[in-house]
Order: C-alpha cells, then structure tokens, then sequence
C-alpha cells in the first residue's frame, strides 16, 4: 500500500530552476555592488519577475532591472530588453552563460559563486548585463561579498542536499587563448582583474570533433595578449599565495616573516 505522504507528494509543484528565488542578503549584494559600478540609482530598480507575473507588462521608463529571471526563458528576456534598449543586470547560470555571447552588446560578469536560493538549490551564478563595455570580465569584489554572504545564509538555513558523485568526470585542458565560464568563475575565485573586449564565440574546438566532444556552455577564444595577461596575473597571485605558505609576507618590499608551528611552540615552552 502506497505511503500517504508519498501519494500527497505525487501533487505537489516540483520546483525547478525558475523557482530559485533570491536571499534578500544576496540581493543586496548584487544592487549594492551595481550601485557602485554602474552608478545606477536604487530608486529606479526595478524587479520585474515574479511568480505569475508576465515582466513584459511592466513600465520600464527610466527604470533598470537587477533580478534573478526565470532561467529558462533567459535567451527570450535578453533580446525583448535588448531590443527596447532597457538597462539589466540579471542573474543566470555561469555554466551556461556563454550561450548568449552572440548576443551584441552583452557583458558577461563572472564571480565565484554558487549561490543557495530559497528553495535550497545551489546554482553556480554569474551575471548578464548591458551596462558594460566588454564583452566579459571578472568582478572579485563582488564574488567575495557575495561567498560571505552566501556562507551567512546557508548557517540560517541547512538544506541537507546531496549529490551523486559515484561516476568519475573526465577533465578537459583547454588552450590559454579558451576562456570557458568554469575557467572564467575560477579566475574571479583567484582574484584575478580582467576585462575581455575582444572575442570569438566557439562552441566547441576542431581538435575535440573527431572524438565527438564539445566545449560544455561553449567558449571565447580571447587574444594571445589577453591570455599572456590573465597567465601573468594568474602567476603573479601563485608566487604571493605561496610566499603566504611559507609564512612571509611581502608588502612595500619589506619581508614579514612568521615562526612555524614548531617554533611557536618551543616559545610557549620558554
């Protein structure tokens, strides 16, 4: 006999990607930090996507949207605001996001999130917007404010999901000159400034077509001068990060050093 509460379950609205309705502190996050880039006035935000609503009804006038849209009819949404030169900011899905890089006038803003929304998804996020003037870039601020945030937010509400890593992931290694949206969320993740004007979209590299795989989201290839700085950069971190290991520190070219584990411990013994 079928459990009562399993029956009862059979009923109920089985929420999806469309259903990720944003943390008020995540948000915040994300206006303060468009304030400040994009100079953009809080009065004139507007938020258009709500369960049941239809965002096309609203009066735009002198209004920029900042919210996290229905995923699914990301692409729709994008070219109705582009078409009507309406000013956004959105939400979307960082493995995905690339999608939409023939999209002219589009800016692709990565950080390392993986943000938990309210129904307890976990999504890795990065941004779609019209405000900028690059194609894509990092934005490390933001993804710092928003992984406190985002560690805030799962303390208040654990949500106890799982995930089965039984089958192993084959990696792919791709080229300096392939910006892909996993590459890009990491070097935001490392703190690494970048600005991309200049690309190409590809959705997969004539190498992986004889063995039938593709590049997941698709890619950018970017300028061998952009790729030499993010390398540079990428460096450059590598090198401080592992001065830190060793505990020193150099700033102003000046060595701080700090005692090991081993010597902290003969100077509680003294």
């Amino acid at each position: 006999m079928q459990d009562y509460d399993e029956f009862v379950d059979k009923f109920k609205h089985k929420k999806t990607t469309d259903d990720c309705y944003t943390p008020p502190a995540i948000y915040e996050a994300v206006l303060t930090w468009c304030e400040k880039e994009y100079g953009i006035d809080r009065a004139s935000v507007i938020r258009p996507f709500k369960p049941g609503g239809g965002y096309q009804r609203e009066d735009y006038t002198g209004r920029v949207v900042v919210d996290n849209p229905p995923f699914s009819i990301l692409a729709q949404i994008v070219d109705w605001y582009n078409e009507r030169g309406i000013k956004y900011f959105l939400f979307a899905p960082s493995l995905t996001a690339l999608n939409y890089a023939q999209r002219k006038g589009m800016c692709f803003v990565f950080v390392d999130a993986r943000i938990t929304y309210e129904n307890g998804a976990q999504v890795r996020t990065a941004f779609l917007t019209n405000m900028d003037d690059c194609i894509t870039r990092s934005a490390c601020d933001l993804s710092r404010e928003l992984d406190k945030v985002n560690k805030q937010v799962k303390e208040e509400k654990t949500y106890g999901r799982t995930q089965n890593r039984a089958n192993k992931v084959v990696k792919y290694n791709y080229p300096s000159e392939l910006m892909t949206s996993a590459r890009l969320g990491n070097l935001a993740a490392k703190g690494v400034q970048f600005k991309i004007k200049r690309a190409h979209f590809v959705r997969s590299l004539a190498a992986q077509k004889p063995l039938k795989k593709a590049i997941f989201g698709g890619g950018l290839l970017i300028s061998r001068k952009d790729a030499a700085d993010i390398r540079a950069q990428e460096a450059q971190l590598q090198d401080a990060a592992d001065i830190r290991a060793q505990g020193v520190q150099l700033q102003d070219g000046v060595y701080t050093f700090a005692l090991s584990e081993r010597e902290q411990a003969i100077v509680d013994n003294l």
